[in-house]
């Protein structure tokens, strides 16, 4: 549930801004989705005449059309679907700019409730899923250290299962917390933000990726120190508990 509810999260992320778009482009030039839906078939229609004349051309002059045949069908694609939507936006879309902006804006602020109740979802699986994890370790972590023995539980150290049964258990926790949350979450987003930029132009989008190495190679580093000072922590936080125990037990003393 988790896992559905991030994807569908970053479907909404991905929509909103791949279907914002070209509304507020249509808006911005004064024109409807009416018009902007004719105008499109009208380019496509250019387009495919176009491909299909520089075709004739060359098997005119005996020359492999190559590449041109791949490209007539997309065209003839974008066609068939631009002809295919165009009925529903006749019958349904608003036959003014402004009444289009207002369409967009609803299906934005749709699009924000429904990743908003997604997002309060997620969140409770999560933490469901964290808490009960823990739940099962700490029990069986308690269950196994009532069978140790005085030699091995002297070894360890009482403040150490101390340690071990809470402040490491609350780590565990965060960790679930963040794999099963943001850690699948962003990414699904970052996807679906790269894919709506494709659509509107991957030249730029290429370029944008190229501080990605940089990016990966920051994290990484990080990512080593983080893991150095979490077990420096564990072993800060023993030593605390170690000194708590010894101070309340010798209260009487």
């Amino acid at each position: 549930g988790a896992i559905v509810s991030s994807l569908m999260i970053a479907l909404l992320w991905g929509a909103s801004i791949t279907t914002i778009y070209p509304f507020v482009r249509v808006v911005f030039r004064g024109e409807t989705v009416h018009t902007w839906i004719e105008e499109e078939i009208r380019k496509a229609e250019t387009n495919l005449e176009k491909v299909k004349t520089e075709i004739a051309e060359l098997k005119q002059q005996n020359v492999d059309p190559g590449s041109r045949l791949s490209r007539i069908q997309a065209e003839e694609k974008a066609l068939a679907w631009f002809r295919s939507i165009q009925p529903m936006v006749l019958r349904y879309a608003p036959e003014t700019p402004f009444g289009t902006l207002l369409l967009a804006m609803g299906l934005l602020l749709t699009a924000t409730i429904l990743k908003g109740i997604l997002l309060v979802l997620g969140v409770v699986l999560v933490s469901r899923i964290a808490q009960k994890t823990v739940l099962d370790l700490r029990r069986m972590f308690y269950r196994e250290a009532l069978l140790m023995d005085q030699k091995r539980i002297d070894r360890i150290g009482t403040s150490n299962l101390m340690t071990m049964l809470t402040h490491n258990m609350n780590i565990v926790s965060g960790g679930l917390t963040a794999f099963y949350g943001k850690s699948i979450r962003e990414p699904l987003k970052m996807l679906a933000c790269l894919l709506g930029a494709a659509l509107i132009s991957w030249r730029l989008l290429l370029i944008s990726l190229v501080v990605v190495p940089f990016g990966g190679w920051a994290i990484h580093a990080i990512s080593k120190r983080m893991r150095k000072a979490t077990t420096n922590e564990m072993g800060g936080i023993s030593a605390v508990f170690q000194t708590l125990i010894e101070t309340f037990s010798a209260i009487k003393t």
